[in-house]
């Protein structure tokens, strides 16, 4: 399962994934399926599990259980088949001959699944971090001074974080493509990997906007018991935290800004975290240190 949030590539690696088994590994096209229930909703219900027994019964003349070749199921927006997890589940225990990718846009409805609970092996598709950046965009890459960086922070060890960024500074500087607003570009609208190209950054504006607004607005409501007002809640707790300095959050503060419960605070922030628009880090320590202090809250991208 790849869960994340829209326009980090879920689908472009989906893409690569199929290359890779057709042209290195050779295996034969027809034991490749790439499906994208956002393209087949708009034709008919996407049903997962009635495309898979049409597909085997057409080219192998089969059905699972007697299927004796080995199938790639590569899945993008598994979440327009509300029964998608059933599907899999079905799939998996009926044969071992099929290896199955999901991806989903909307994050929240794969991290809710039970039915996938036991089977899933799940892999979040994050931002691009910076030097993921840099490889993408000037094809660099210093994986040293990431190394360097955790040593530094975690051990004191300052030498070798000195030296690779002195290097990596030097790199960029005699990189003829460097852009020099590159890190500001990057700071503001995130480790999209759209980024590595050359665009309209008040279009990218919109369509992280319209990203937001959607998970809000789609996924969000589409969750059990989750309320009109809690949707409206939703959106006022990314707006207070877009005007805060990066640090730690009270959520009773905030809960008092709400007028609303801590309790529901808490279940709000657990909620948007599942679908990937921000994430928490914990105070660092014993369980009880974690306890007293207050998370810090940041957006997917930072």
């Amino acid at each position: 399962m790849l869960p994340g949030i829209r326009g980090v590539g879920k689908t472009t690696l989906l893409y690569q994934a199929y290359y890779y088994l057709l042209n290195e590994k050779h295996i034969l096209p027809n034991q490749i399926i790439y499906l994208s229930c956002d393209d087949l909703n708009n034709i008919v219900d996407c049903n997962i599990r009635e495309i898979v027994d049409i597909y085997l019964n057409n080219q192998f003349n089969t059905q699972l259980r007697l299927l004796d070749k080995e199938i790639f199921l590569l899945i993008d927006e598994s979440q327009y088949d509300k029964n998608w997890s059933m599907s899999g589940k079905i799939i998996y225990d009926r044969s071992e001959k099929i290896f199955m990718v999901f991806t989903g846009s909307s994050a929240l409805n794969l991290e809710y699944n039970a039915d996938a609970a036991r089977r899933r092996f799940k892999r979040v598709v994050t931002p691009l971090n910076y030097n993921e950046h840099l490889k993408l965009k000037y094809d660099y890459s210093n994986i040293n001074l990431g190394n360097s960086l955790v040593s530094l922070i975690l051990n004191g060890e300052e030498q070798n974080a000195i030296k690779y960024e002195n290097e990596m500074n030097r790199d960029l500087i005699n990189n003829i493509k460097y852009n020099f607003n590159d890190w500001d570009e990057y700071l503001k609208y995130g480790g999209f990997p759209i980024l590595a190209r050359k665009i309209n950054f008040r279009r990218l504006s919109t369509n992280i906007v319209d990203m937001i607004e959607k998970v809000v607005n789609t996924d969000m409501v589409a969750i059990k018991n989750f309320t009109f007002e809690n949707q409206t809640n939703s959106n006022r707790i990314l707006r207070y935290l877009a005007l805060q300095n990066a640090g730690d959050l009270s959520q009773n503060n905030l809960a008092k800004y709400l007028k609303t419960s801590q309790a529901n605070v808490k279940n709000i922030l657990d909620i948007l975290e599942k679908t990937h628009l921000i994430f928490s880090i914990e105070a660092y320590g014993t369980s009880s240190k974690q306890y007293e202090k207050n998370q810090k809250i940041l957006f997917c991208n930072k």
